[in-house]
């Protein structure tokens, strides 16, 4: 608990650092609305983010070429260290009035709480390309009918099918649009545990767990079952998903440690999706510089990956909608800005760097055209389109590139479940990924058979812990 108390002081004390100063007045309360004269004027914007600094510069610099009148510079004392952090210096900067005119966000209660974004609603409202937008993203961004943050890019969980490993077991390969059923059906036939020839189905459950009850709860619900006030872990839907994980311990190689797997399969390395015996697996797309050639190095040379791997959905819960679990990238407009124009050049600058189709359809450009800008471009940027929008789809790197190209990239059942699903907590409430975390905790210790109560039991202990957590850090910030 030490360092879940830690972070909880850190957050107070950031917090009651802005508390004692000024903040600007209400942006509604300016006046302040979209201009488009601001294309007329000579502007000056900053700008700071953690991205990749070299696509960054290179999409400033396409930027100012369509808007020569607009100068941005970058913002180059604000980094993504851990102390006191992204947030802890945004805080810090708005305490001493310093705020670039457009940043990353990444926690959203930080924004609330310290008036740190410019109500961008008005400047939404007018965009035509406002209805594309992820609605979970823009519905996360949206406190008492005021926008503080404009959805910039998602990073969709998703699985890794290994397509040939089915085929071995005499599965037909699943279509994009599969459900739970198929998933366990995999899990239940693809496991095989006998010295030096072991294949499992699946890791665990993942983020499954954390959207079940929420897509079965028809929007009451959010992600990991919060929803928006507290946290539901007895939900009985929730505790379905868990009982069904749990029933397929004996497949799942989560349950296995690292010892046991050596025993039971004669082997010291345990990394089972670069061997080609895991059959549902999730490696991060950034890794996708190396992985490919580990995964070919094992299993019959160059190309065997992308032979054998596709990337696919979350699976499909049958009578509802199909959706994935994604974490979500906003930036913000500083509040500080008080006429309409400079506002009207930070939101046109901060869709450019996010959500907006010609901005995001230059960023895939630069990543894809990797000989001249270098490969650390394609392989180190893995964040996606937040925006339905089929051209800027079909412009994705990682799913047309002749030598890294997943095919379930472009299907549209992964675009669908990604653009109508679910966000990972951004911290609507303080206290909200501290109370998670306990949790998480309390459920990991009963997985190890270290918690002796039963499942209910646990739900119910967590339910307590993670919402008291929340209760205390919004009254010790004044919620």
């Amino acid at each position: 608990m030490g360092r879940k108390l830690a972070l909880m002081i850190l957050f107070v004390f950031l917090v009651g650092l802005v508390a004692c100063t000024e903040t600007t007045d209400d942006p509604e309360e300016q006046g302040l609305v979209y201009d488009p004269t601001w294309v007329d004027e000579d502007i000056t914007l900053n700008f700071a983010s953690w991205v990749n600094s070299d696509l960054e510069n290179l999409m400033l610099d396409a930027f100012m070429d369509k808007y020569p009148n607009v100068t941005v510079t970058k913002d180059a004392e604000l980094v993504n260290s851990n102390n006191p952090g992204w947030e802890g210096q945004i805080i810090e900067r708005a305490a001493a009035g310093t705020l670039p005119d457009v940043f990353a966000v990444r926690f959203l209660d930080h924004v609330y709480l310290n008036d740190l974004g410019l109500n961008v609603k008005p400047f939404i409202d007018q965009d035509s390309e406002k209805d594309s937008i992820m609605e979970a993203a823009l519905t996360g961004a949206t406190y008492d009918d005021k926008v503080f943050a404009v959805p910039a890019t998602t990073t969709p969980k998703y699985m890794l099918v290994n397509t040939s490993l089915l085929e071995q077991y005499d599965l037909p390969v699943p279509g994009y649009d599969w459900t739970l059923d198929d998933y366990d059906t995999i899990i239940e036939t693809v496991h095989h545990v006998e010295a030096g020839a072991c294949t499992f189905g699946a890791y665990s459950y993942g983020e499954m767990v954390g959207a079940y009850a929420a897509i079965k709860s028809g929007g009451a619900l959010q992600y990991q079952t919060f929803d928006g006030t507290q946290f539901n872990f007895t939900n009985a839907d929730h505790r379905a998903i868990l009982e069904r994980e749990l029933g397929m311990s004996d497949y799942l190689l989560n349950y296995l440690d690292g010892d046991e797997i050596k025993v039971a399969c004669e082997t010291e390395n345990t990394w089972w999706a670069a061997y080609g015996t895991i059959a549902i697996f999730s490696q991060p797309l950034y890794d996708m510089s190396w992985f490919p050639g580990s995964y070919d190095s094992r299993n019959g040379g160059d190309g065997a990956f992308f032979e054998d791997i596709d990337l696919y959905p979350l699976p499909k819960l049958e009578g509802y909608d199909q959706m994935n679990v994604s974490g979500v990238g906003f930036l913000a407009l500083s509040p500080t800005i008080t006429d309409n124009k400079t506002a009207s050049a930070a939101y046109e600058l901060a869709k450019w760097m996010g959500f907006g189709k010609e901005g995001t359809i230059a960023r895939h450009g630069f990543i894809a055209d990797w000989e001249t800008y270098g490969g650390s471009l394609f392989f180190s940027y893995w964040r996606f389109p937040i925006t339905n929008d089929a051209d800027v789809w079909a412009s994705l790197p990682h799913a047309t590139s002749d030598d890294f190209g997943l095919a379930g990239l472009q299907s549209q059942a992964f675009i669908d479940a990604t653009i109508n699903g679910l966000i990972e907590n951004n911290r609507a409430l303080p206290g909200q990924q501290e109370g998670l975390w306990a949790a998480q905790g309390l459920f990991g210790a009963y997985r190890r058979g270290e918690y002796s109560g039963s499942l209910v039991d646990v739900l119910r202990e967590m339910e307590e812990t993670a919402n008291q957590i929340i209760e205390d850090t919004m009254a010790a910030v004044g919620w």
